[in-house]
């Protein structure tokens, strides 16, 4: 059976507060909500302790990288071995009556031009790992950046009336000259400008992953993608009631 969840729109920091209420009334986590376009304090929201409050795992954050990056190689790396190269199907001289060595192919792996013994050939690196096991390293990561005092919060990332230039000096004036944008949605216009940057990653709440916010210094969070991320990943905190 599939669950299919609809997220409304949050406009304000205090219809996010309302909304997450039940699970985040007695967090400890406050975060400072600002506007993405002036930089002008709209308010505090208090975040989830299980998703940004979790301890620093660093085991986990290393399971889960390397995961991503073997899931990332590509594994086309290939060679021939002496039944594939081209030629070598008669023998250069006969067994015996010369005096040299017996050499039944000239494509065998100790001559010059021969085939390669135990060559890489094309295979799949990937390998599952468990979801409680992704799920936790989103949130130890998430934590560590907040700890630090690198996770941001804007009310909203709907930028469409904005210019590349302008969202260029939006940068340039919070700093964040090293980031990932995590929006509850794909956002052309925003990511359109954001692959123009050298250090920057855009990304919504399904293609955000531990690689990329570990990669950069800092992430930018709209208040609909916490909203989104604190749905999904408190899941595992959750009583079942059978």
């Amino acid at each position: 059976m599939f669950i299919f969840m609809v997220f409304i729109d949050v406009k304000t920091v205090e219809e996010f507060n309302s909304r997450r209420q039940h699970e985040n009334k007695d967090s400890a986590r406050v975060a400072l909500v600002t506007s993405f376009t002036d930089g002008a304090p709209l308010g505090h929201v208090q975040l989830n302790d299980f998703v940004f409050g979790t301890n620093p795992r660093l085991d986990i954050l290393q399971r889960v990288v390397v995961w991503q990056r073997a899931n990332a190689r590509a594994g086309t790396a290939c060679v021939k071995d002496r039944s594939e190269v081209r030629g070598g199907g008669r023998k250069p001289w006969p067994q015996k009556g010369l005096g040299k060595a017996r050499q039944g192919s000239i494509r065998s792996p100790q001559w010059r031009g021969g085939g390669v013994v135990h060559g890489p050939k094309p295979k799949s690196y990937s390998y599952t790992l468990p979801k409680k096991v992704r799920r936790m390293g989103l949130r130890v990561a998430l934590s560590c950046r907040f700890s630090q005092g690198d996770l941001f919060v804007v009310d909203s990332l709907d930028c469409n009336i904005l210019s590349n230039i302008e969202i260029a000096n939006i940068f340039d004036r919070n700093n964040w000259n090293s980031v990932v944008v995590v929006d509850s949605e794909q956002n052309g216009n925003l990511r359109h400008a954001v692959e123009s940057f050298v250090r920057a990653e855009m990304h919504n709440t399904i293609s955000l992953n531990v690689y990329s916010i570990l990669k950069h210094h800092k992430i930018v969070l709209s208040l609909n993608a916490i909203e989104q991320l604190e749905e999904r990943l408190c899941r595992d905190n959750r009583p079942i009631w059978r």
